[in-house]
């Protein structure tokens, strides 16, 4: 089995803004295993982190057409069970960038839309590097499902299988707001 899951970083709104836009409330729970549909945590620096064991809650642009958005956030959306990943960065209302592997089209498979980071060369370098090392067949590793998940590391320090002290010990339950 393995994560399919979206999450959002969100940077320049606060917590209150952040859950009102996406018609989210805290419930007072602890979530510190991320075991809950929705969950929400201060990351430290100004970013928020709101998490989904639904992938359609970040998937694509529906989930900002609830109001205007304004400050940075990244959405990501990763299937390990068919290796796919995407990432996006929005400032306000304008997607910046986005990056989608999808090993169903081709284990090598990068897309991309906008100007994106600096570092994604040097990702997609790695990725390659790897891939040509790893030996075919289906027990193979899928180094090129990295590159959009460790985009957004590398831009706010969080990736989703590596837990944060920050979720851990603050994650709380998140519920639609009446």
């Amino acid at each position: 089995m393995g994560f399919n899951i979206s999450y959002g970083i969100f940077k320049g709104i606060d917590e209150c803004e952040v859950l009102s836009r996406l018609s989210l409330k805290a419930d007072g729970r602890s979530d510190f295993y991320l075991e809950e549909e929705l969950a929400g945590a201060p990351l430290g620096n100004g970013l928020y982190f709101v998490f989904a064991q639904d992938l359609g809650f970040f998937l694509g642009d529906t989930w900002r057409t609830k109001s205007e958005w304004y400050g940075e956030a990244y959405s990501v959306v990763v299937t390990e069970t068919s290796m796919v990943a995407q990432s996006t960065k929005w400032d306000g209302n304008n997607k910046i960038w986005q990056v989608t592997h999808d090993s169903q089209q081709s284990i090598r498979h990068l897309e991309t839309i906008g100007t994106v980071p600096s570092s994604y060369q040097k990702l997609v370098r790695e990725a390659e590097a790897k891939q040509a090392a790893e030996p075919d067949g289906p027990m193979s590793v899928d180094w090129f499902y990295e590159v959009p998940v460790e985009l957004v590391r590398l831009e706010t320090g969080f990736r989703y299988d590596l837990l944060h002290d920050a979720v851990e010990k603050q994650a709380e339950v998140l519920r639609p707001a009446p």
